[in-house]
């Protein structure tokens, strides 16, 4: 019970180390929504990654994605989808997907591999919606993978 009461703190103070006030902001506001906001989600995940920087905010991710094909149809999404989300993660993170992910790099595909390397518990169909709480375990997941490289 210790490790993992100390496991957990440990998480806490490596993870909030890295929040700044706006990024702060938006966590709350995207907290309080039942089901998680697609440029909110787009903005987490572009700014964990060092893609854009905090002033950017929301309107920044939107820009982001829309210059990719694969950032359009997210971006028709208002909450976002755990194969949208699944997508996301892997396209801006970079995490490697398999035969049929890199053949088709389609949100299906890359809930399946999501899915297969545990990130978020369960199994969830590509169209269900994600809760923020949900999107902020999926985040973190990822971004461990990420650093221990798979």
């Amino acid at each position: 019970m210790k490790k993992i009461l100390s496991g957990f703190v440990i998480f806490l103070i490596g993870g909030v180390s890295i929040l700044t006030a706006q990024y702060n902001d938006i966590i709350d506001l995207f907290l309080e929504d039942e089901s998680a906001d697609t440029l909110i989600s787009a903005y987490l995940v572009l700014f964990s990654a060092g893609v854009i920087g905090e002033e950017a905010g929301p309107e920044g991710a939107a820009d982001y994605l829309g210059t990719y094909k694969w950032g359009d149809r997210l971006l028709k999404e208002d909450s976002i989808t755990y194969g949208g989300f699944s997508l996301l993660l892997m396209k801006v993170l970079q995490i490697r997907g398999g035969l049929f992910f890199t053949l088709f790099p389609l949100p299906r595909y890359a809930a399946r591999e999501f899915s297969s390397l545990g990130m978020i518990p369960g199994k969830r169909a590509p169209g269900s919606s994600l809760t923020p709480f949900e999107v902020l375990a999926g985040l973190n997941a990822a971004l461990n993978v990420k650093k221990v490289g798979l």
